[in-house]
């Protein structure tokens, strides 16, 4: 059973990056976490670049990535030298290989094809206590999404990260708190209230 906070542990949002950027590869915050996740030599500069670049082209920096990886001209060159160039094409196919991955998988197997295709785990393996308990982590989430699979054909990507969504607002509640929590009904699942309002319910 997943405990509270689960979700807000870093690698479990990491791993969630690279899930949320498989089902819209135009999503801009998650490509901004996890594009230099595991560490691929993309600096702070090269990602004013590629905005600026993305920019004028008319798209997302994640689909300017992606344009990289295509020797087709650009209406607009790309301002990139050639390391934070070839680095940045390398996670487009990066993403586009993992794209077209999720289209047959099941979150599960796709969890894995996103740590063996990233090198995530081993980037987890520094020797410390805490490497090793991040490495558990990310196996309980797979562990979690194979349970999530074995539902049946309702259990897509797409359903799995709005369940993740969901338990991660549940983190985020504190019982502590002398507030009223607003919270839908699927989300409070397990938590445990003195007093529950249902307001224009119909």
């Amino acid at each position: 059973v997943i405990g509270m906070r689960f979700f807000e542990r870093k690698e479990i949002k990491d791993i969630l990056g690279y899930l949320r950027l498989c089902h819209n590869p135009k999503d801009v915050a998650s490509f901004d976490r996890i594009v230099n996740v595991p560490a691929r030599q993309i600096g702070a500069k090269t990602m004013v670049d590629l905005r600026l670049w993305a920019e004028r082209l008319g798209v997302t920096p994640p689909e300017a990535a992606m344009l990289l990886t295509s020797d087709e001209a650009q209406p607009v060159a790309c301002p990139l030298g050639p390391r934070p160039r070839a680095a940045l094409a390398d996670f487009g196919r990066c993403i586009l290989d993992l794209s077209a991955a999720s289209e047959d998988r099941t979150v599960d197997r796709l969890l894995e094809a996103i740590l063996e295709r990233t090198g995530y785990l081993d980037a987890l393996r520094d020797g410390t206590q805490e490497g090793d308990t991040r490495e558990e982590n990310v196996r309980e989430l797979i562990r979690v999404a194979a349970e999530f699979a074995s539902a049946g054909p309702r259990a897509s990507l797409e359903a799995f990260l709005e369940d993740a969504a969901l338990a991660a607002d549940a983190d985020e509640y504190d019982a502590s708190a002398e507030a009223v929590t607003l919270i839908t009904l699927h989300a409070a699942r397990g938590l445990e209230f003195g007093t529950v309002f249902l307001a224009g319910l119909e």
